[in-house]
C-alpha cells in the first residue's frame, strides 16, 4: 500500500511540475523566463530517463506525454489571458491575475468573499487541468518498468527528505539575529 500511495504522489508530483513547466512555457518567447523553464524542464525529464536508463521507445512515449501536456498548458494560458482581455475590452472584470491578488492583500481591508472566489475559481481551473493531463502522466507511467518505478520513487523520496531537512535547517535558524546574513524575512532587516 505505501509504494501505492508514493508512486500515486510522485504522479500527483509529476502533475504540477509538468503543469507549471507548461505554463511556463505559455509564458516563455524566445529568451524570456519561460523559455528558459520550458528548457529546464525538459532538461529534468531528460535526466530522469536517463537515470532509470530508459529506452528509446520509452523516451518517446514520455516526451510525447510531455509535449502534449506543454501543448494543453500553453492552450489553457491563452485562453486565460483572452479570457481577461475580452473582459477587460467590456468593462468587465475577468479572471484576477497576481497582482490583483497582492492588491486584495494589500489592502486596509480585506475582501475576504472576493479571495475565496479566487481560491475556488483557481482550485476548479487547476483540477480541470489535471484531468486534461493525467491521461498523459499515466501514459509516461505505464511506459516505464515497475524497477524503474521504484528507483524513481526512491530518488524522489531521497530529494523530499533532502528538501525537508535544509527547509528545516532554515527554519530552524531563521531568525538568529541581526547578524543572519540570508536577508528577507527573519534577515538582518526583518529581526
Amino acid at each position: 500500500m505505501a509504494s501505492k500511495l508514493s508512486i500515486l504522489g510522485i504522479a500527483a508530483g509529476a502533475a504540477v511540475v509538468l503543469m507549471a513547466a507548461g505554463t511556463a512555457f505559455a509564458h516563455g518567447g524566445r529568451g524570456g523566463a519561460g523559455f528558459f523553464m520550458k528548457h529546464a524542464f525538459e532538461h529534468r525529464v531528460s535526466e530522469a530517463e536517463d537515470f532509470v536508463e530508459a529506452t528509446p521507445e520509452q523516451r518517446k512515449v514520455i516526451e510525447s506525454a510531455r509535449d502534449n501536456i506543454e501543448t494543453k498548458m500553453k492552450a489553457r494560458f491563452e485562453q486565460h489571458l483572452a479570457e481577461r482581455q475580452a473582459a477587460g475590452a467590456n468593462g468587465q472584470k475577468g479572471p484576477m491575475d497576481p497582482h490583483d491578488m497582492v492588491r486584495l492583500l494589500a489592502a486596509d481591508k480585506i475582501d475576504e468573499q472576493a479571495i475565496y472566489a479566487e481560491i475556488d475559481r483557481r482550485a476548479e481551473e487547476m483540477k480541470q487541468a489535471a484531468r486534461e493531463i493525467l491521461p498523459e502522466v499515466i501514459k509516461a507511467h505505464d511506459a516505464l518498468t515497475p524497477a524503474q518505478r521504484q528507483k524513481l520513487a526512491a530518488r524522489a523520496e531521497q530529494r523530499h527528505s533532502q528538501m525537508r531537512e535544509r527547509w528545516q535547517q532554515h527554519h530552524d535558524g531563521a531568525r538568529v539575529g541581526p547578524d543572519d546574513e540570508r536577508g528577507g524575512f527573519g534577515g538582518p532587516d526583518h529581526p
